[in-house]
C-alpha cells in the first residue's frame, strides 16, 4: 500500500491558508504588508526558525534567503515575508501521504538586510548570514565569498549557543519532535 501511495502525484498546490485567509501563489512581495520595526524577541524567533530550516545561498540575483516548509506550516513563510519581503511559492508537489511543499524566498539587497538582521545573534548559521549580509550586489559573486559560503555549509559550527527561550521556541518549531514513549 505504501508503495503505491509514493506513486500517487496530488495536483500543484496553488493557495495556502493562514490566519483565517486564503492566499494565492506565487505570493508576491508587491502586496507584503512589511513592518518596519520588530520586537527582540521576534527577531530572536526568527533567527531560531532560520538557524533550524533556513538555507543561506547565492542566486544570479545576488544574496538569496529561502525556508522550505509544509502547507500545513504556511504561517511562518508568512511572517517572514510580511518582516523582510521576498515571496512564496510552491516547491514540491504532494506525494502520497506528503503534503505539498512551499518555499519563502528572498534575494538581492532585501536578503542581505534579513541576513544582518538575523546574523546579529549567536546562531549555528551566524557566519554564513555574516558572509549574506555584506554580498555584493552585482550578479557575480566573489570566488571568495562562494567559497567560503560552500566550505561553512559541511563544516561543524565552531560554537552554538541559545541566545533566548525566543530562539529556542523557534528553533524547536523548526527541528523539534516530542515524542512520549508508553
Amino acid at each position: 500500500v505504501r508503495q503505491l501511495q509514493g506513486r500517487i502525484i496530488a495536483p500543484t498546490c496553488s493557495q495556502f491558508e493562514a490566519y483565517g485567509k486564503m492566499y494565492f501563489l506565487p505570493l508576491r512581495v508587491q502586496n507584503a504588508q512589511l513592518r518596519c520595526e520588530m520586537p527582540q524577541h521576534a527577531v530572536e524567533y526568527l533567527a531560531g526558525f532560520f538557524d533550524g530550516d533556513g538555507c543561506a545561498d547565492y542566486s544570479n540575483k545576488g544574496a538569496r534567503l529561502a525556508i522550505v516548509q509544509s502547507v500545513a506550516n504556511a504561517k511562518v513563510l508568512l511572517f517572514y515575508r510580511n518582516v523582510f519581503g521576498g515571496a512564496i511559492y510552491t516547491s514540491g508537489a504532494a506525494r502520497g501521504v506528503s503534503q505539498p511543499l512551499l518555499k519563502w524566498e528572498i534575494t538581492g539587497d532585501r536578503a542581505a538586510h534579513a541576513a544582518t538582521v538575523l546574523g546579529s545573534l549567536p546562531t549555528c548559521k551566524q557566519p554564513q548570514l555574516r558572509i549574506m549580509s555584506s554580498w555584493p550586489s552585482q550578479s557575480t559573486a566573489p570566488l571568495e565569498a562562494v567559497t567560503d559560503l560552500r566550505l561553512l555549509k559541511h563544516l561543524s559550527p565552531m560554537t552554538s549557543s541559545c541566545p533566548s527561550w525566543a530562539f529556542l521556541a523557534g528553533f524547536f518549531d523548526a527541528e523539534g519532535c516530542i515524542h512520549l514513549s508508553l
